[in-house]
């Protein structure tokens, strides 16, 4: 998040060259007016991605951090033969000629020298963007609930506002919430911090703007505590088209709440999404059950 004005700086002023080398059939990044607030969710999202492990921003700048000249991705992918795919862009004002190049052909040398990968994929450049896309996980046009009543309470789309009392839900429960998210993912942990706080919050509303996944925070009435949380994620499952998990604190818990609110949830996606089978891991079926990843 410390690079968030130079990046923005860089891409602001690339992107007509930025969106030829993406696949802007479906990726809307960058566009005109995107604001502050999206590009700091944006760094956000690289900042918690970089903490779960589970993809790589890299700037690359001149000496002394003196201006930002591209970027280098290496992230998840969706095609179904490789681990990751790996993309770069450059600025378009002030770099040397052929500096494109040469940044793609350094980031391929090292990933394949460096990085642990058995198969690696390059869109947009040695492969099609259509066998390496992850898909929105509902359709363009739809427009996604903001917020819904359940019983005194309100579920509402989770965004970087609510880091304080997202941050102070989880941490009061750690103990209770360890695992409910599935087994390998270490959260929430103690050495958690304000500022990762906020790197998870702006991953929510990164993936919101891109249409990914979407997080749904539970407040009381007056939103001054926060109950629990709705995460609706690409399904790694053959059998499912969204993923569905929720945590709730403990005091929901043990008040019963839990089954209250699986049965509300179900009948949320089936009357106001547009999914025809949703998985509930770690509730209706076992994560071991559950593809990993």
């Amino acid at each position: 998040m410390d690079h968030l004005a130079q990046d923005f700086d860089a891409y602001m002023s690339s992107i007509e060259r930025i969106q030829k080398a993406f696949d802007y059939e479906v990726e809307t990044w960058p566009y005109q007016n995107l604001s502050m607030r999206l590009a700091l969710a944006d760094t956000a999202y690289c900042e918690w991605e970089h903490f779960l492990r589970t993809s790589f921003s890299y700037c690359v700048f001149t000496e002394n951090d003196a201006r930002h000249l591209g970027c280098i991705y290496i992230h998840q992918t969706g095609h179904p033969d490789a681990d990751a795919h790996v993309m770069t862009w450059t600025r378009a004002d002030g770099i040397p000629d052929n500096f494109d190049d040469d940044l793609f052909a350094f980031a391929k040398d090292w990933v394949e020298r460096d990085w642990p990968f058995q198969k690696v994929v390059y869109p947009g450049r040695e492969h099609p963007w259509a066998d390496c896309r992850i898909l929105p996980l509902v359709p363009l046009d739809f427009a996604v609930p903001q917020s819904v009543p359940f019983e005194d309470m309100k579920l509402t789309l989770l965004n970087m506002d609510h880091t304080r009392l997202d941050f102070a839900a989880y941490m009061a429960n750690i103990d209770h919430l360890k695992g409910v998210l599935g087994p390998d993912l270490e959260w929430p942990r103690e050495d958690l911090t304000p500022r990762l706080a906020l790197a998870d919050t702006g991953w929510c509303e990164w993936m919101h703007d891109l249409n990914i996944c979407f997080s749904f925070a539970l407040f009381n009435a007056d939103m001054t505590e926060e109950i629990g949380c709705l995460y609706l994620s690409p399904s790694k499952h053959p059998d499912h088209d969204v993923e569905v998990c929720f945590w709730l604190v403990k005091k929901a818990s043990d008040a019963g709440m839990d089954q209250r609110f699986l049965a509300f949830v179900k009948e949320w996606l089936a009357t106001s999404w547009p999914f025809k089978s949703p998985g509930y891991p770690g509730r209706e079926v076992a994560w071991e059950d559950w593809p990993s990843g």
